[in-house]
C-alpha cells in the first residue's frame, strides 16, 4: 500500500466519530460556537496511520471572557 492511499471507509468512519465527539464536547461548552473540520481529513487526503484531525472553533464576538475563564481545551476534551 502506498503511503498516500486513502485508508478506506473504516478509517473515515472512525475519524468522523472522533470529530463528532470533539464537536459535541465543544458545543456543550460554547453552544453558540461553530466547529469546522478542515485539513487532510476533511479533503480525504489523510495519510494512513495518521490519527489527527484538524478542527477550527469559531466563536462569536463578545464571549472572550467565557473563553478566557474556561479550563484549558485539553481539560474540556478530556471530559468527553
Amino acid at each position: 500500500m502506498k503511503w498516500w492511499t486513502n485508508c478506506g471507509p473504516a478509517k473515515r468512519s472512525s475519524q468522523k466519530a472522533a470529530f463528532e465527539q470533539v464537536r459535541s464536547t465543544l458545543l456543550h461548552q460554547w453552544p453558540e460556537a461553530k466547529v469546522h473540520l478542515f485539513g487532510s481529513t476533511a479533503n480525504c487526503l489523510s495519510i494512513c496511520n495518521n490519527n489527527d484531525i484538524d478542527v477550527c472553533l469559531e466563536l462569536p464576538e463578545g464571549i472572550e471572557d467565557q473563553v478566557a475563564n474556561a479550563p484549558g481545551f485539553a481539560g474540556i476534551l478530556r471530559c468527553a
